[in-house]
């Protein structure tokens, strides 16, 4: 369960930052990857993704 725990924070803060970079650096933008809704999608699986993997419980 660590690796699982492990993999969920580090693509959940990947998600979110590369969201943040298509949000916030408009030359890593391409003209179908313009949308807003597309960015904040990916925003909240990334957040979703950090979130599962803090919460997850140990199991023995």
């Amino acid at each position: 369960m660590k690796i699982l725990r492990f993999v969920l924070v580090a693509g959940g803060i990947l998600l979110f930052v590369y969201g943040a970079m298509l949000l916030l650096l408009p030359q890593y933008r391409s003209l179908d990857q313009a949308d807003s809704n597309q960015t904040i999608g990916i925003f909240g699986i990334g957040i979703l993704a950090i979130l599962a993997g803090a919460f997850m419980k140990r199991r023995r």
